[in-house]
């Protein structure tokens, strides 16, 4: 769930504005009332990012790709699944200052996660302020 006082990280903002652009308000009103008799706690940003990864996912399957399958030496993957970051989804959305920052991450791991990302497609973004990073849970569990 996103937090109330951070703002979503940069590579999720552009994809809530991709799903924002691809539909109408209305269209996504009518899914999250059809969402929230699921899940009645559900806020309207969570519902968004939810829906705004999902989208990216549908775009790109390879964002559900499991941690330990990322081409990506042993350590390096074991330091991100330690870190709880378990599929490319919630990697991608780390902006450079808090993946300087994880815990454990060398300047080795860094440059090899980010010559990954890009690589893959999805440089590493920078970010002014503390950001949220939104997991979807299902991709986890599997």
């Amino acid at each position: 769930m996103p937090a109330r006082h951070h703002s979503p990280n940069p590579w999720l903002a552009e994809q809530v504005s991709l799903l924002r652009a691809k539909y109408t308000e209305e269209d996504l009103r009518s899914r999250y009332r059809t969402a929230v008799k699921a899940q009645d706690r559900l806020r309207w940003s969570s519902f968004l990012c939810a829906q705004a990864l999902r989208e990216a996912i549908d775009r790109d399957p390879s964002l559900a790709m499991k941690t330990m399958d990322l081409n990506l030496p042993e350590t390096t993957r074991k330091l991100l699944l330690d870190n709880e970051l378990e599929v490319l989804l919630d990697l991608v959305q780390l902006p450079a200052e808090s993946l300087k920052v994880l815990n454990g991450v060398t300047e080795e791991d860094y440059v090899a996660i980010t010559a990954y990302l890009e690589d893959m497609g999805y440089p590493v973004r920078s970010a002014r302020e503390s950001v949220f990073i939104h997991f979807l849970a299902d991709l986890r569990d599997a």
